[in-house]
């Protein structure tokens, strides 16, 4: 099966996912399409190179020190299961990506465009997103098996 497909499978089957996960879809996109609106505005006044002194730079700084921790707090729900089942390998791939976006972003601040960092600032916080709906997919996936295997041991 196809990721999208079983996607599609998880977002359908509502007999016992109830509403919460087909309301949390749409929601998670919407939000994102209206993160970017004020993205786009603030790239109007992006023409310089930052530096040290700003205080955008250590503002910058302080986010990626909180999207960092907002990873490791979602990656540490995977400490006591399976590691490499396939949700854990997106939220592990989504954790890297956000860890090193965070990164670069404080890492570039000073000396290139500050649209740059910017980016890669935002681009950390939309995979700390991806990581914790990876990891509550999963979770509702699970819940759903369980409740599956308990309705099949009272038949």
């Amino acid at each position: 099966m196809t990721l999208s497909f079983r996607l599609f499978e998880m977002l359908t089957y509502s007999q016992d996912c109830g509403p919460s996960l087909q309301v949390l879809v749409p929601l998670v996109i919407f939000t994102l399409m209206g993160a970017f609106v004020p993205f786009i505005m603030g790239t109007k006044r992006s023409n310089e190179v930052g530096s040290t002194d700003d205080s955008d730079f250590w503002f910058n700084i302080c986010g990626s020190i909180f999207t960092f921790m907002s990873n490791l707090v979602t990656i540490m729900q995977l400490a006591g299961g399976s590691r490499f089942s396939r949700s854990n390998v997106a939220t592990w791939i989504w954790f890297f990506v956000g860890v090193c976006c965070a990164v670069a972003s404080a890492a570039i601040y000073p000396f290139y465009n500050t649209l740059w960092s910017s980016l890669l600032a935002f681009f950390s916080n939309i995979a700390a997103f991806g990581s914790m709906l990876a990891v509550t997919m999963a979770a509702r996936k699970a819940r759903v098996e369980e409740r599956g295997a308990k309705r099949r041991k009272v038949d």
